[in-house]
């Protein structure tokens, strides 16, 4: 079944050329609208990388000629930087044959998350690369090489940079409409080659203007640069890996999804794993206690099929019957959302079940609070006291949502 939420995902992201789509109908073995979230980001990683490892070589190639007709070490080391995105886009692509492999026994969820290791990697590759270029243009600084490049060079230079930024773009394009952050961390990597050559020609208009100190400097910019890219895709990766908490807007989808189905008075803990493309969801869903335990399975159902289709994932749903009707319920809801509100907005409470009779019942509560509230224990023993007061024998079961439920 194709994903409809992933479908029209990419209708409104920036639409991918006819070559592309060749591309990935080729490398996919189907059209890129036939793809569901996981194949589109194997599919899109593969014709990135491949175009990536061919644009890179030839641009090395133009880039290390004219460091060496110029002298300028910045642009030499320019051109190494443009030979190290060629691996960058190696390590794309091996990283989507892996997540291109089915679940196994050792990996029940799929191979997705090696697209958060290729990340980290290329942000490896770029320390080093920020390393040993700040080294070699410190000693530039330090023994300056006068430089002569004519305009013509200094225009052929700027081209490179043009030509490394629509790499970046078109990584990024391919990026956005497949999730994947592997594509995310590559398309940074060609973008700081484009700026890292801007510097460069920076330095070598600079040299003409007899300051050719200014080509190490231009180097030392491109060193630090590489540093703060490096720095800023591991730091997605590695959150990724620990688990990151899912976007706001995500959480509300899904949550609308499931309240569009008919008998769901309300939607919480839901929670999201992400191994790489694929997410799998669980989430509670209160209801009715009149219905039958048949037509509360169908309703589950229900509110899998669609979540699923919307686009998110693997979807497992909880449900829980609330008696609204209970005698003491009205009562009972007052006295808890008094206490809550106490909280100044920092908790909330869903759930409320009353098992018993009028009198004599339990009463069980889930309460959510926001991170760094640390007043839950004395949240517990006020609502227990609240209901109390209008119901003592009533026995008062309070549970606390974990950070990761929403």
């Amino acid at each position: 079944m194709v994903n409809k939420r992933t479908t029209d995902d990419s209708r409104r992201a920036a639409r991918i050329g006819g070559f592309t789509r060749k591309l990935v109908q080729r490398v996919a073995g189907k059209e890129d609208e036939h793809l569901d979230r996981a194949e589109r980001s194997v599919a899109y990683a593969l014709v990135e990388g491949y175009v990536s490892v061919v644009a890179n070589l030839a641009l090395f190639g133009v880039k290390l000629a004219l460091g060496l007709v110029t002298g300028s070490i910045a642009l030499i080391a320019d051109a190494i930087h443009t030979a190290s995105d060629s691996l960058t886009s190696v390590v794309v692509i091996v990283s989507a044959y892996i997540a291109r492999k089915p679940p196994d026994a050792e990996h029940p969820y799929g191979h997705g998350r090696i697209e958060y290791v290729a990340a980290v990697v290329i942000a490896l590759l770029l320390g080093i690369a920020g390393f040993e270029f700040g080294k070699e243009s410190f000693a530039r600084i330090l023994a300056p090489k006068p430089l002569s490049a004519p305009w013509a060079i200094i225009g052929a230079v700027m081209v490179t940079a043009a030509a490394k930024e629509w790499m970046a773009r078109y990584a990024a394009r391919l990026a956005k409409r497949s999730g994947n952050s592997a594509l995310a961390a590559d398309a940074w990597h060609h973008r700081s080659d484009a700026l890292s050559t801007l510097l460069v020609a920076g330095g070598i208009i600079g040299a003409r203007f007899g300051l050719p100190w200014l080509d190490g400097v231009a180097g030392i910019g491109v060193s630090l640069l590489l540093f703060k890219v490096a720095y800023d895709i591991a730091r997605e990766a590695v959150d990724s890996l620990l688990g990151r908490a899912p976007a706001a807007e995500e959480i509300a989808e899904v949550k609308r999804q499931a309240r569009l189905v008919e008998g769901v008075r309300g939607v919480h803990d839901v929670v999201i794993h992400q191994y790489g493309a694929r997410r799998f969801i669980s989430l509670h869903v209160e209801t009715s206690a009149a219905p039958s335990a048949v037509d509360l399975h169908q309703l589950a159902e229900e509110v899998e099929d669609r979540v699923a289709e919307s686009g998110h994932g693997s979807v497992c749903v909880h449900v829980d019957p609330v008696d609204r009707d209970h005698p003491a319920y009205a009562t009972v809801h007052s006295a808890v959302s008094e206490v809550v509100a106490a909280a100044q907005g920092l908790c909330s409470f869903h759930d409320l079940r009353l098992v018993g009779g009028a009198e004599q019942f339990t009463a069980v509560l889930d309460v959510k609070c926001e991170p760094g509230y640390t007043h839950t224990a004395q949240l517990q023993r006020n609502i227990a006291k609240a209901i109390g007061a209008h119901y003592p024998q009533a026995r008062v079961v309070v549970e606390l949502d974990p950070l990761y439920s929403y």
